[in-house]
């Protein structure tokens, strides 16, 4: 609980709403700001979505060469090429999401280019230098393409509970007008509630109220994070062969980001004064009626969208110590991003009016806040691979990768001001750590022109509590399998891999409130959910 509660401090501190004795969080509130959790998704990276070679064998390529996707993974292995190549590689990524509750659609499906590049042969010699390739492409990094649908329990908790406490102080004469959009993002939702009546000011100037939900009525909570968009990186690189024994290489990297994120978040209400039928017409009164109009559902309704830029390095070498064995190091340095973000929500209530006989709807005039247009700079975790492979002549390849990368190392840049600065370091140190990712591959060759893949990896969880609830689910743990098969016609090879990977989320709320005393009243419900991700990969190149 203490971890939850620094969380919602970052924001009661950097948006200066409230005190600390109380504070808001769960994923309807924790959209309108760029939080640590931000950080750690655009920080992952996954080596499933280069190459179709690559994605077979996992991605333990740090000790291999020869292949476009080694610029995003170890540049050294560029120098092993001894003529030109250029290739293109295109994905189908198959993402569905499980909840032990589900709501609605569940699945998000793409067709995406998950690699495009070339590596140039251009200096070979019989001195010590024995030759030198330059490579330039493109390399997926990350697919943002999934659906999070999910219900908690029925229980008395309203969102519009929480809105009513976060208003408290304001006063009702600043919300009457749009005006309101240009102070205080934090409480966009709760004025967006006030404006579609679903709180209601009380007698006492400052104080709110819920008059459209009865005390003992039933409420079902209802969520779906729809989410689209890709990270991928250019590269220029270089590879150097040092007499057919040291590679040594390195690559500039230039991220790309583009991500869009609605988060729908529905309450409906039973025994709320209505009885209804299946669909949710009204058929009857009850005797247990609120004061106001009563209710049938509220709907809430945020999107972001990101787009982003990044620059890192990347430096590596292999080398040969006896004939079939290679060994592999490569460092990737934080990746300095800078986002720009722009976020808008709108609110949708509908309710039935007992002495006029008809429903009352908030979309006939529709409330929207303002865009609210901001941009962070921080720095993702550094990336250490170390990489070992065995070459048993022309037959098989077996690989294995080891990679640390730094959560705990993530920083805000020096421009959003000391405070805030200083609050997002420590609470990533408290929050996270560095994870441990294995990798293994393995390449069989039957026939010199039929090639036979297959591999697994691990990712460790970057969570120093494993139980610990943030506003916005992260990808925890993530595991994978693939499976893949190479044809070689000479100078054109045709590669085609299956890839499955699972990923479990971490745990986290739909809504809360932390009272003065400690307390969390007004609690959606945890969600625990996972992601799972079928992919299919096809990889054309061309020697020259």
């Amino acid at each position: 609980m203490a971890r939850r509660y620094l969380f919602m401090a970052l924001c009661a501190t950097l948006l200066s709403v409230g005190v600390s004795a109380q504070t808001f969080g769960g994923l309807t509130m924790g959209q309108s700001d760029f939080l640590v959790t931000d950080m750690v998704q655009y920080g992952q990276t996954s080596y499933n979505y280069g190459t179709a070679r690559t994605a077979a064998m996992a991605g333990a390529f740090t000790s291999l060469g020869a292949d476009l996707s080694l610029m995003s993974i170890n540049p050294a292995g560029l120098g092993m090429y001894r003529t030109s190549e250029a290739g293109v590689t295109f994905g189908m990524n198959f993402n569905s999401s499980k909840f032990a509750t589900p709501y609605g659609e569940h699945q998000r499906n793409r067709f995406a280019m998950n690699n495009l590049g070339a590596a140039m042969n251009l200096y070979v010699s019989s001195g010590a230098l024995t030759s030198f390739t330059f490579g330039f492409g493109y390399n997926k990094l990350a697919d943002y393409n999934y659906r999070l649908s999910a219900r908690t329990p029925n229980s008395h908790a309203s969102i519009a509970d929480l809105f009513e406490q976060q208003l408290a102080g304001t006063s009702s004469s600043l919300l009457g007008d749009n005006a309101y959009w240009n102070t205080d993002a934090y409480l966009w939702g709760s004025v967006l509630a006030y404006k579609n009546y679903l709180i209601d000011p009380a007698a006492t100037d400052g104080e709110y109220i819920t008059s459209s939900i009865a005390p003992d009525a039933s409420v079902e909570h209802l969520s779906q994070v729809d989410s689209r968009g890709h990270m991928g990186e250019f590269n220029l690189s270089g590879g150097f062969n040092i007499r057919n024994n040291l590679y040594l290489g390195f690559s500039l990297g230039i991220v790309d980001l583009q991500h869009d994120k609605r988060v729908f978040y529905g309450e409906s209400y039973t025994n709320n004064g209505l009885r209804l039928d299946v669909d949710g017409n009204v058929v009857g009164l009850m005797d247990n009626r609120p004061s106001n109009v009563p209710l049938i559902y509220t709907d809430y309704i945020q999107r972001v969208v990101s787009d982003g830029t990044g620059i890192n390095l990347k430096i590596g070498a292999i080398v040969r110590p006896v004939t079939g064995l290679r060994l592999g190091v490569a460092f990737h340095t934080p990746t300095i991003m800078s986002i720009d973000r722009t976020y808008y929500g709108q609110m949708y209530v509908k309710g039935f009016d007992i002495p006029n006989d008809k429903y009352v709807e908030s979309s006939e005039n529709v409330q929207y806040t303002d865009e609210l247009k901001s941009k962070c700079t921080f720095t993702t975790p550094a990336r250490l691979m170390l990489g070992a492979s065995y070459t048993f002549g022309q037959m098989a390849i077996v690989s294995v990768d080891y990679e640390r990368a730094w959560y705990n190392g993530m920083r805000l840049d020096a421009s959003a001001g000391r405070t805030a600065r200083e609050l997002y370091k420590q609470i990533v140190k408290d929050s996270f750590k560095g994870t441990n990712t294995l990798r293994a591959g393995v390449e069989v060759r039957p026939l010199p022109m039929v090639a036979l893949r297959a591999g697994y990896s691990f990712n460790g969880s970057m969570m120093r509590d494993k139980d610990a609830i943030f506003d916005n689910p992260i990808e925890s743990t993530t595991s994978s399998a693939s499976a893949g098969l190479g044809f070689n016609f000479g100078r054109c090879t045709l590669d085609m891999t299956y890839v499955y990977q699972n990923t479990k989320l971490s745990t986290y709320d739909l809504f809360y409130y932390q009272n003065a005393s400690g307390s969390f009243t007004s609690q959606s419900g945890e969600l625990t959910g996972q992601l799972n991700r079928h992919q299919a990969i096809l990889s054309f190149s061309v020697k020259m």
